[in-house]
């Protein structure tokens, strides 16, 4: 899920998050009104009505059509409808767990990569291993490699690499036997 639609889905929720929305959404399920009607069914001021839906219309809700001087607000039921499609649906509930993961990691790697310089080993956990998932990409899978080759290879992106070396074998991201190190993930 991208940025965009990420932030379609805050702004749909933001939206419903209002117990007046929903009672309007309640009464434009079965009959479409005017904003004098609604506010009178509601026993809220006409501004007030104005302004949720506006809100409503802004994330597609609500129709309005015009008949003369008056406007007439329905429920849009496929956008309603939709919703349960796409906003609720788990895919993009987990589309947005992955994309809050990609945030991560791309702060990560704005904080501590210039370019392909590291700039600084993390002390953190979770932001060390954004960093060795990242320099373990420079190792093909399964293919074994020397210790010199590795090193050269680590000390493209950071002077200390006899600390990454260790640290990507001790992450399982490497293996080591008699000086041959192969990457495992």
């Amino acid at each position: 899920m991208g940025d965009e639609e990420l932030g379609r889905m805050v702004a749909t929720f933001k939206v419903l998050a209002d117990e007046s929305r929903l009672r309007i959404l309640g009464i434009l399920v079965t009959t479409p009104c005017t904003g004098s009607e609604l506010a009178e069914r509601l026993g809220l001021q006409a501004s007030t009505v104005s302004h949720h839906l506006t809100r409503l219309r802004e994330v597609g809700l609500v129709r309005a059509e015009r008949a003369g001087t008056s406007v007439t607000y329905s429920l849009d039921r496929d956008v309603l409808a939709g919703l349960g499609e796409t906003v609720l649906a788990p895919a993009a509930l987990e589309g947005a767990v992955a994309d809050g993961d990609d945030v991560f990691v791309r702060k990560v790697m704005d904080a501590f990569f210039d370019g392909e310089t590291l700039l600084k080993i993390p002390s953190s956990r979770k932001k060390r291993d954004v960093v060795l998932e990242r320099l373990a990409r420079d190792f093909t899978l399964g293919e074994p490699v020397s210790e010199a080759v590795v090193n050269e290879r680590l000390q493209a992106h950071h002077w200390d690499c006899a600390t990454l070396r260790r640290e990507l074998v001790g992450g399982g991201w490497m293996t080591r036997a008699d000086g041959v190190y192969t990457r495992l993930r």
